[in-house]
């Protein structure tokens, strides 16, 4: 049973590898086809680009240990399991300069169970950051996290 679990979980990861890099803010969805807008600052000083949100990065940020690391972590909740519950959450998520997650949200819920393993599972991996022209940076990112039940 476990490794049925297992290759559902691989499966949602190769799907979480494949729209990682998308990012969206509240203009823009993950499959939109416009340009996200020009990095936004969350400071009231406009003059600091130190709490700035980047919405564009050369390289994305993803897991420390590889995305097998998100794979050890999510645990199929055992009420979703019994009821045959699968699909996708999706989180909105904002991820530090040193990599640490400063905000989840549920964008798309699936089921308050599976939500609540999702945003754990996020906050339990470790994280490279974001990286624009070789520095560290702040970014919103949409993760998905599939749950399949095999």
């Amino acid at each position: 049973m476990k490794r049925k679990l297992y290759a559902g979980v691989v499966t949602g990861l190769v799907a979480v590898m494949i729209l990682f890099s998308i990012t969206c803010s509240s203009d823009s969805m993950p499959g939109s086809d416009s340009k996200p807008p020009d990095p936004v600052s969350t400071s009231s000083n406009s003059d600091s680009t130190e709490n700035s949100v980047i919405l564009e990065y050369d390289t994305p940020p993803s897991p420390i240990n590889g995305f097998a690391a998100l794979q050890k972590e999510l645990v199929y909740p055992e009420s979703a399991r019994q009821n045959e519950i699968e699909g996708r959450v999706i989180l909105q998520t904002m991820i530090g300069k040193t990599g640490d997650i400063l905000e989840v949200e549920v964008a798309r819920s699936l089921d308050p169970a599976c939500d609540e393993a999702a945003v754990n599972t996020i906050r339990a991996t470790d994280w490279q950051p974001a990286l624009k022209e070789g520095k560290p940076v702040q970014v919103r990112a949409a993760l998905p996290v599939v749950f399949k039940l095999k």
